[in-house]
Protein backbone atom coordinates (compact mmCIF):
# COMPACT_ATOMS: atom_id res chain seq x y z
CA UNK A 1 0.00 0.00 0.00
CA UNK A 2 2.85 2.44 0.55
CA UNK A 3 4.57 1.64 -2.54
CA UNK A 4 1.13 2.01 -4.59
CA UNK A 5 0.66 5.50 -2.91
CA UNK A 6 4.50 6.76 -3.89
CA UNK A 7 3.69 5.82 -7.14
CA UNK A 8 0.51 7.73 -7.34
CA UNK A 9 2.03 10.78 -6.02
CA UNK A 10 5.21 10.04 -8.52
CA UNK A 11 2.77 10.01 -11.92
CA UNK A 12 0.45 12.78 -11.10
CA UNK A 13 3.73 15.19 -10.51
CA UNK A 14 3.62 15.80 -14.69
CA UNK A 15 0.11 16.55 -14.59
CA UNK A 16 -0.32 18.19 -12.35
CA UNK A 17 2.98 20.74 -12.81
CA UNK A 18 0.95 20.76 -16.71
CA UNK A 19 -2.45 21.70 -15.06
CA UNK A 20 -0.66 24.51 -12.84
CA UNK A 21 0.99 25.97 -15.80
CA UNK A 22 -1.65 26.27 -17.89
CA UNK A 23 -3.30 27.81 -15.65
CA UNK A 24 -1.32 30.59 -14.94
CA UNK A 25 -1.13 31.12 -18.47
CA UNK A 26 -4.85 31.64 -19.05
CA UNK A 27 -5.09 34.01 -15.81
CA UNK A 28 -2.20 36.44 -17.44
CA UNK A 29 -4.63 36.17 -20.53
CA UNK A 30 -7.75 37.04 -19.33
CA UNK A 31 -5.99 39.78 -16.98
CA UNK A 32 -4.39 41.72 -20.05
CA UNK A 33 -5.95 45.05 -20.44
CA UNK A 34 -6.84 43.51 -23.65
CA UNK A 35 -7.63 40.09 -22.86
CA UNK A 36 -6.37 37.73 -25.53
CA UNK A 37 -9.29 35.11 -25.39
CA UNK A 38 -7.78 32.57 -27.91
CA UNK A 39 -4.45 32.06 -26.40
CA UNK A 40 -6.58 31.74 -22.62
CA UNK A 41 -8.70 29.16 -24.22
CA UNK A 42 -5.78 27.28 -26.03
CA UNK A 43 -4.13 27.21 -22.01
CA UNK A 44 -7.50 26.09 -21.13
CA UNK A 45 -7.97 23.07 -23.37
CA UNK A 46 -4.10 22.55 -22.12
CA UNK A 47 -5.69 22.38 -18.76
CA UNK A 48 -8.21 19.74 -19.90
CA UNK A 49 -5.90 17.58 -22.04
CA UNK A 50 -3.89 16.93 -18.71
CA UNK A 51 -6.61 16.25 -16.19
CA UNK A 52 -7.86 13.64 -18.67
CA UNK A 53 -4.37 12.42 -18.62
CA UNK A 54 -3.99 12.47 -15.02
CA UNK A 55 -7.04 10.43 -14.76
CA UNK A 56 -6.08 7.67 -17.03
CA UNK A 57 -2.45 7.82 -14.78
CA UNK A 58 -4.57 7.24 -11.69
CA UNK A 59 -6.64 4.34 -13.46
CA UNK A 60 -3.60 2.72 -14.96
CA UNK A 61 -1.82 2.36 -11.35
CA UNK A 62 -4.97 1.48 -10.08
CA UNK A 63 -5.47 -1.39 -12.20
CA UNK A 64 -1.78 -2.45 -12.36
CA UNK A 65 -2.08 -2.51 -8.41
CA UNK A 66 -4.96 -4.76 -8.32
CA UNK A 67 -4.69 -7.79 -10.02
CA UNK A 68 -1.37 -6.70 -12.60
CA UNK A 69 -2.99 -6.90 -15.57
CA UNK A 70 -2.95 -4.52 -18.52
CA UNK A 71 -5.41 -3.84 -21.31
CA UNK A 72 -3.24 -4.51 -24.01
CA UNK A 73 -3.86 -4.04 -28.07
CA UNK A 74 -1.72 -2.82 -31.22
CA UNK A 75 -0.05 0.24 -29.54
CA UNK A 76 1.30 2.57 -32.76
CA UNK A 77 4.98 3.51 -31.30
CA UNK A 78 4.94 6.61 -33.96
CA UNK A 79 1.36 7.86 -32.24
CA UNK A 80 2.58 7.41 -29.13
CA UNK A 81 5.92 9.14 -28.96
CA UNK A 82 4.26 11.92 -30.94
CA UNK A 83 1.80 12.62 -28.76
CA UNK A 84 4.57 13.01 -25.83
CA UNK A 85 6.42 15.64 -27.81
CA UNK A 86 4.31 18.49 -26.76
CA UNK A 87 4.60 17.65 -23.35
CA UNK A 88 8.90 17.43 -23.12
CA UNK A 89 9.09 20.49 -25.76
CA UNK A 90 9.37 23.03 -22.92
CA UNK A 91 12.02 20.60 -20.91
CA UNK A 92 14.11 19.98 -24.41
CA UNK A 93 14.03 23.92 -25.04
CA UNK A 94 14.92 25.04 -21.89
CA UNK A 95 17.91 22.28 -21.32
CA UNK A 96 18.99 23.06 -24.86
CA UNK A 97 18.88 18.98 -25.17
CA UNK A 98 18.90 17.48 -29.04
CA UNK A 99 15.97 15.40 -29.48
CA UNK A 100 16.18 12.72 -32.53
CA UNK A 101 13.48 10.11 -32.61
CA UNK A 102 14.06 7.35 -35.11
CA UNK A 103 11.39 4.51 -34.97
CA UNK A 104 12.36 1.70 -37.59
CA UNK A 105 10.69 0.87 -39.52
CA UNK A 106 7.95 2.92 -39.36
CA UNK A 107 4.61 2.10 -38.55
CA UNK A 108 5.42 -0.29 -36.32
CA UNK A 109 3.27 -1.32 -33.47
CA UNK A 110 3.54 -3.28 -30.13
CA UNK A 111 0.84 -5.19 -27.55
CA UNK A 112 0.32 -2.23 -25.03
CA UNK A 113 -1.88 0.15 -22.82
CA UNK A 114 -1.37 3.28 -24.43
CA UNK A 115 -1.54 5.55 -21.56
CA UNK A 116 1.05 2.95 -19.62
CA UNK A 117 3.70 3.05 -22.33
CA UNK A 118 3.59 6.75 -22.45
CA UNK A 119 4.01 6.68 -18.47
CA UNK A 120 7.50 4.41 -19.24
CA UNK A 121 8.55 6.76 -21.79
CA UNK A 122 7.66 9.85 -19.79
CA UNK A 123 10.07 8.03 -17.03
CA UNK A 124 12.91 7.07 -18.73
CA UNK A 125 12.58 9.76 -21.00
CA UNK A 126 12.77 12.68 -17.57
CA UNK A 127 15.71 10.90 -16.27
CA UNK A 128 17.63 11.04 -19.17
CA UNK A 129 16.74 15.09 -19.30
CA UNK A 130 18.12 15.00 -15.64
CA UNK A 131 21.38 12.99 -16.27
CA UNK A 132 21.71 15.63 -19.37
CA UNK A 133 21.61 18.71 -17.14
CA UNK A 134 24.72 18.93 -16.44
CA UNK A 135 26.69 17.99 -19.82
CA UNK A 136 28.52 21.50 -20.52
CA UNK A 137 31.64 20.37 -23.25
CA UNK A 138 29.62 18.93 -26.01
CA UNK A 139 25.75 18.86 -27.63
CA UNK A 140 23.17 17.25 -25.35
CA UNK A 141 21.84 14.28 -27.19
CA UNK A 142 18.54 12.03 -26.10
CA UNK A 143 17.80 9.40 -28.61
CA UNK A 144 14.14 7.44 -28.90
CA UNK A 145 14.77 4.28 -31.01
CA UNK A 146 13.22 1.20 -32.06
CA UNK A 147 13.92 -2.26 -34.32
CA UNK A 148 12.74 -5.41 -34.55
CA UNK A 149 14.55 -7.37 -31.59
CA UNK A 150 13.80 -11.41 -32.68
CA UNK A 151 10.96 -13.13 -33.82
CA UNK A 152 7.53 -10.74 -32.63
CA UNK A 153 9.65 -8.16 -30.55
CA UNK A 154 10.56 -4.91 -30.70
CA UNK A 155 13.17 -3.25 -28.69
CA UNK A 156 12.31 0.39 -27.59
CA UNK A 157 15.44 2.95 -26.58
CA UNK A 158 15.79 5.32 -24.78
CA UNK A 159 19.73 6.97 -24.77
CA UNK A 160 21.69 9.97 -23.95
CA UNK A 161 25.17 10.90 -23.60
CA UNK A 162 24.90 12.65 -19.83
CA UNK A 163 26.60 11.82 -16.56
CA UNK A 164 25.85 7.93 -16.98
CA UNK A 165 24.84 4.97 -14.88
CA UNK A 166 26.44 4.56 -11.12
CA UNK A 167 28.99 2.05 -10.24
CA UNK A 168 27.58 -1.40 -9.56
CA UNK A 169 24.80 -3.65 -11.21
CA UNK A 170 22.47 -1.17 -13.90
CA UNK A 171 20.12 -3.23 -12.65
CA UNK A 172 19.36 -2.66 -9.05
CA UNK A 173 17.82 1.02 -10.55
CA UNK A 174 14.71 -1.13 -10.33
CA UNK A 175 14.49 -1.66 -7.11
CA UNK A 176 11.44 0.16 -5.19
CA UNK A 177 12.41 2.91 -3.45
CA UNK A 178 16.45 3.09 -4.85
CA UNK A 179 17.51 6.17 -6.24
CA UNK A 180 20.71 8.50 -6.52
CA UNK A 181 18.74 11.39 -6.58
CA UNK A 182 18.54 13.74 -3.37
CA UNK A 183 15.18 14.33 -4.18
CA UNK A 184 14.29 11.27 -5.57
CA UNK A 185 12.06 8.94 -4.12
CA UNK A 186 12.90 5.55 -5.85
CA UNK A 187 10.00 4.50 -7.52
CA UNK A 188 10.02 5.78 -11.44
CA UNK A 189 11.97 3.10 -12.59
CA UNK A 190 10.33 0.39 -10.62
CA UNK A 191 7.17 0.95 -11.77
CA UNK A 192 8.35 0.83 -15.59
CA UNK A 193 9.51 -2.06 -14.44
CA UNK A 194 6.12 -3.08 -13.45
CA UNK A 195 4.19 -1.91 -16.02
CA UNK A 196 6.64 -3.61 -19.11
CA UNK A 197 6.53 -6.96 -16.87
CA UNK A 198 3.22 -6.73 -16.60
CA UNK A 199 2.83 -6.42 -20.47
CA UNK A 200 4.83 -9.17 -21.14
CA UNK A 201 8.07 -7.20 -21.97
CA UNK A 202 11.29 -6.99 -19.93
CA UNK A 203 13.46 -3.69 -19.03
CA UNK A 204 17.39 -2.95 -18.66
CA UNK A 205 19.88 -0.55 -18.16
CA UNK A 206 23.39 -0.19 -20.15
CA UNK A 207 26.26 1.64 -19.73
CA UNK A 208 26.64 3.76 -23.30
CA UNK A 209 29.91 3.74 -25.20
CA UNK A 210 30.03 7.33 -25.33
CA UNK A 211 29.49 7.43 -21.30
CA UNK A 212 26.00 8.13 -21.08
CA UNK A 213 23.03 5.87 -20.68
CA UNK A 214 20.63 3.46 -22.85
CA UNK A 215 17.22 2.41 -21.45
CA UNK A 216 16.39 -0.56 -23.32
CA UNK A 217 12.17 -1.99 -23.23
CA UNK A 218 11.67 -5.20 -25.07
CA UNK A 219 8.06 -5.40 -26.19
CA UNK A 220 5.53 -8.31 -28.40
CA UNK A 221 3.97 -7.40 -31.07
CA UNK A 222 0.69 -8.11 -32.03
CA UNK A 223 0.41 -11.37 -34.11
CA UNK A 224 0.11 -11.20 -37.97
CA UNK A 225 -2.98 -12.33 -39.57
CA UNK A 226 -2.71 -15.95 -40.99
CA UNK A 227 -2.71 -15.55 -44.73
CA UNK A 228 -6.18 -16.08 -46.55
CA UNK A 229 -7.04 -18.97 -48.39
CA UNK A 230 -7.63 -18.44 -51.87
CA UNK A 231 -10.61 -19.29 -53.72
CA UNK A 232 -11.83 -20.56 -57.07
CA UNK A 233 -15.07 -20.24 -58.41
CA UNK A 234 -13.98 -21.87 -61.87
CA UNK A 235 -11.15 -23.08 -63.84
CA UNK A 236 -7.61 -22.39 -62.18
CA UNK A 237 -6.50 -19.24 -63.67
CA UNK A 238 -2.79 -18.93 -63.05
CA UNK A 239 -3.33 -15.80 -60.98
CA UNK A 240 -3.96 -16.78 -57.60
CA UNK A 241 -2.14 -14.57 -55.27
CA UNK A 242 -1.37 -14.73 -51.61
CA UNK A 243 -1.89 -12.45 -49.10
CA UNK A 244 0.69 -11.88 -45.97
CA UNK A 245 0.42 -9.21 -43.28
CA UNK A 246 3.81 -8.08 -41.27
CA UNK A 247 3.42 -5.98 -38.52
CA UNK A 248 6.57 -6.53 -36.87
CA UNK A 249 9.42 -7.86 -39.23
Amino acid sequence: MGQMVVSISHEVQQPLAAIALQAQVALRCLEQPQPTIAQAGAALRAVLEATARAADLLRSVRVLAQDGTVNRGACPLDGTVQALLPLLRGELDRHRILLRVDLAPAGSHVLADPVQLQQVLLNLIGNAIDALRGVEHQPRQLIIGARPDGAGHTLLTVADNGAGLPPGDPQRLFAPLYTTKPDGIGMGLAICRAIVEAHGGSIRADRAINGGSVFAVRLPCPAAPAPRRATFDGAHDGQGVAHWAEVCP
